[in-house]
């Protein structure tokens, strides 16, 4: 009877220690083997399109995380050459860019003015001319896709784009009411990256443009005609850009 009753306590005993341990374990293990990525977060304020916060380069170390804070009086578009990275900037709103800092060297940090054009579609000049006015994506990888949407307030007019990457891959898009596709149209990069197929599509308003990477090379696809100097440099975004600020990496 005697050792029926130890049996029976020390059964209780090891249940309430194995349901304490669960308890006490589960939330310690989490936080002990979580993983918070810790940042190198610098903040970089931009006046008049100068930057008034630092007055010297950016440094950071190769394999840091690094968190790039931009605040701007007006609304820009921010690209960090090197690691091709770009975000807009709103107005007195901030903005992170975040990356592994795993390519050592000294990497330009660049602006250039964003406009929203909604509103004038009705002028034949604008998407024709004007960089990323309309539409500018990501940088695609092989197999990427890109999709822009034809407004359907916009009527008859040539929309002219190209690789950002590449400045002499250039095609156009024919926005006709009367004419072309009203679903989705899509356009291939091609092997060799040698031009958009088709270079020219004609498509409804109200319709779909889709790019599609089968290159194994970076394509960025804007809006408008590639700048004015024609070079297959993709670190000018043309006369409205403007240098910032330099990040330099160190081994």
């Amino acid at each position: 009877m005697i050792n029926k009753t130890i049996i029976t306590i020390l059964s209780i005993v090891i249940s309430i220690t194995f349901i304490t341990c669960r308890t006490t374990d589960g939330p310690a293990d989490k936080e002990a083997h979580g993983n918070t990525i810790e940042f190198n977060e610098i903040s970089i304020t931009i006046q008049g399109r100068d930057v008034s916060n630092h007055h010297d380069n950016i440094t950071v170390m190769k394999g840091e995380n690094v968190r790039l804070v931009f605040q701007s009086d007006q609304t820009l578009t921010i690209h960090l050459h090197g690691y091709d990275l770009e975000k807009e900037i709103p107005m007195n709103e901030e903005v992170s860019i975040e990356f592994l800092a795993h390519a050592t060297g000294r990497f330009v940090i660049t602006s250039h003015p964003s406009h929203d054009m909604k509103s004038e579609y009705s002028s034949h000049d604008i998407g024709k001319e004007g960089h990323a006015e309309l539409f500018e994506s990501d940088s695609l990888l092989q197999g990427d896709t890109f999709e822009y949407v034809i407004p359907t307030d916009m009527k008859d007019m040539t929309i002219t784009y190209h690789d950002h990457m590449r400045h002499s891959l250039v095609g156009s898009i024919v926005v006709s009411r009367h004419h072309g596709e009203e679903n989705l149209t899509l356009i291939r990069i091609s092997e060799g990256h040698r031009t958009f197929e088709p270079t020219e599509v004609v498509v409804k308003p109200g319709g779909a443009v889709r790019w599609e990477n089968s290159t194994e090379e970076k394509v960025r696809i804007t809006s408008g005609n590639p700048p004015s100097n024609g070079h297959n440099d993709h670190s000018n975004h043309g006369n409205d850009e403007k240098t910032l600020i330099t990040l330099e990496v160190h081994p």
